[in-house]
């Protein structure tokens, strides 16, 4: 069985509770894939005989939780074009450019950070790197801006491959993507962990 990048986000995202019993070694869980409906509850005995296939079950289980986990354990570089006068941000800079605290460097260029769609896998991750914040809780943020009337949200684009075309595009463009997507036309100006 073969799953791919949405399958393993959805295992990896929707992983709710995986207990153990140690007296009975109960192992308990819950709603791993809604998307591919594979598991719903599951609830086996390890100690049982006929377990072989809760056995089979949990190894599927844990395998594609771990290649989903080792899919997105790459840094995030925060790039810009090759083109651009940037050579280095410091992580408040890339703070305060994604927040809309500035959009005007020390140098006096112009800076427009490039985002992803409200609900993009990618975005969460990104900002739980940089602000230790859900996407939910930068979404609120950008409310309370947008309603006083005191800053522009960055653009918002569908995917990384938008966002790098966009990146291409002007060289005032700063996005993040995942490291090992970054090509000879761009600048890695921060990488985030």
């Amino acid at each position: 069985m073969s799953l791919g990048v949405n399958s393993c986000l959805v295992i990896y995202f929707e992983v709710v509770v995986i207990t153990t019993r140690v007296g009975g070694y109960f192992l308990y869980v819950y709603s791993i894939c809604t998307e591919l409906n594979l598991f719903r509850k599951v609830l086996c005995n390890l100690m049982s005989r006929q377990n072989w296939l809760c056995k089979m079950v949990l190894a599927i289980a844990v395998s594609s939780i771990a290649n989903c986990v080792s899919a997105f354990a790459d840094p995030i570089a925060v790039v810009v074009p090759q083109k651009s006068e940037i050579s280095e941000l410091t992580k408040k800079q890339v703070i305060d450019i994604f927040m809309g605290r500035f959009d005007l460097l020390e140098s006096g260029q112009r800076i427009k950070p490039v985002d992803y769609n409200n609900g993009y896998e990618f975005r969460e991750q990104f900002y739980r790197a940089l602000l230790d914040k859900s996407e939910r809780q930068v979404a609120a943020y950008w409310s309370r801006l947008l309603f006083s009337g005191r800053a522009k949200p960055p653009i918002q684009v569908p995917s990384v491959q938008n966002s790098i075309e966009e990146l291409s595009s002007d060289a005032s463009m700063i996005t993040y993507i995942p490291i090992t997507m970054v090509s000879e036309e761009m600048k890695i100006v921060l990488v985030l962990e």
